[in-house]
């Protein structure tokens, strides 16, 4: 009942109607006194006051704002789970539940997978690619990217696991994060291991290889993860292959791997693929956003990078993400175009090869992102992971010319 009371909360069609202008929420409440949701979007500063007031409401919170102290990060969180309540954040970008797209999120069938994610885009991308093999999901839940941190010792993590796992509608959980802090992993496991419904766990990058019950499966890229889901559902995996890769001839000063992201977790998936002698940068990073949009709704920090990094002659591969999704840029594969023209019209351009995380509900759809690409001559892989592959094997079966 706890469950179905915070995930599946209806609405009459008067509550669906009203329009609150409340300032606090208080206010809010009193407009409308069956909410149970509240999204933070204000500066870090104040984020976690607001955070203790929806909490001592009963409402769930979803904190999409950074630069809240992990001290704050914490009491919030041991507040929430004392009252039984979903705390998301801070720096929570995407969720979805019911249904509902928090953040950024995509548009994706509903069905029988919960996810749980210290990760935004990786929760973006791993639902989309179930999407686009058929596979629908119950919720998303995010937990914020410093959770299974040792100060806070995945205390949503465990708490969003235990909702799911009573959840009816919920017959197999995804938990996708970056290796958690080794002291928090053995406390994580034993958690999961407690849990009946079956889990397909994807630590980036890790060597995990003992869950501890057979019904838990590691996995080390978001990819892997998708497959093995479709494989423990018996569901048919025939839209995730890898795609053949091109033999492509270079000059031979052009040896470096350039990687152009809006996601974080894209980037840090791709970079664990490859190696460290190429060039990686996440322009999602605090760095990159202080006192201005993040890059998948203002791409301009980006877009000077491309031009930078594309006309330096050591560039082989330019590899990057096209993010799609409520909030996002409506168009960014277009309005990459002029900039791809130009360094396409180069004596030697570089390879592009990106990966495009959306679906055909999403507006602008996934086909239409891709068909633009295509145009710019950027090889489109079906996923993130596969485009870091393709540019591993593109460096490996190189043809060297040598200029004139």
């Amino acid at each position: 009942e706890m469950v179905h009371g915070l995930l599946y909360k209806e609405k009459t069609a008067q509550e669906q109607s009203k329009t609150s202008t409340a300032k606090t929420i208080p206010q809010a409440i009193q407009n409308n006194p069956k909410l149970n949701m509240v999204v933070i979007s204000v500066p870090g500063d104040y984020a976690a006051d607001e955070a203790h007031s929806a909490l001592d409401h009963d409402l769930n919170v979803m904190i999409f704002s950074d630069n809240v102290s992990i001290e704050d990060e914490r009491k919030l969180k041991e507040k929430a789970v004392k009252k039984g309540l979903l705390m998301m954040g801070p720096d929570c970008g995407t969720a979805i539940i019911n249904g509902c797209g928090l953040g950024f999120a995509n548009t994706v069938k509903k069905g029988p997978i919960g996810i749980v994610g210290a990760s935004g885009t990786g929760i973006q991308e791993l639902t989309v690619l179930l999407d686009r093999l058929g596979l629908g999901i119950s919720h998303a839940i995010g937990t914020g990217g410093r959770d299974l941190k040792k100060e806070i010792g995945g205390i949503s993590m465990k708490h969003s696991l235990s909702l799911l796992d009573q959840d009816p509608d919920t017959t197999l959980i995804a938990l996708i994060s970056k290796p958690p802090d080794k002291d928090v992993l053995p406390d994580l496991m034993t958690h999961i291991n407690t849990l009946k419904t079956p889990i397909v766990i994807c630590f980036l990058g890790s060597d995990q290889t003992n869950p501890g019950r057979a019904s838990v499966t590691m996995t080390s890229s978001l990819t892997e993860c998708v497959l093995k889901i479709a494989k423990t559902l018996n569901f048919s995996s025939s839209a995730l292959r890898f795609p053949d890769v091109p033999s492509i001839q270079w000059a031979s000063f052009q040896d470096k791997v350039v990687g152009l992201f809006c996601g974080g977790t894209l980037c840090a998936e791709a970079q664990l693929i490859m190696d460290n002698n190429h060039t990686f940068i996440d322009f999602g990073d605090d760095d990159y956003t202080k006192g201005r949009p993040h890059p998948m709704i203002d791409p301009t920090l980006r877009n000077d990078a491309f031009l930078h990094y594309g006309q330096l002659k050591t560039t082989a591969i330019l590899l990057f993400d096209i993010v799609l999704g409520y909030g996002s840029h409506p168009d960014p594969a277009g309005n990459l175009s002029p900039i791809l023209k130009q360094l396409n019209a180069q004596k030697t351009p570089p390879i592009l090869i990106a990966s495009v995380c959306g679906t055909e509900l999403d507006h602008p759809t996934y086909s239409h992102q891709v068909h633009q690409l295509k145009q710019n001559n950027v090889i489109v892989a079906p996923s993130n992971a596969f485009a870091a592959q393709m540019a591993t094997t593109l460096l490996t079966k190189r043809t060297v010319l040598h200029p004139c």
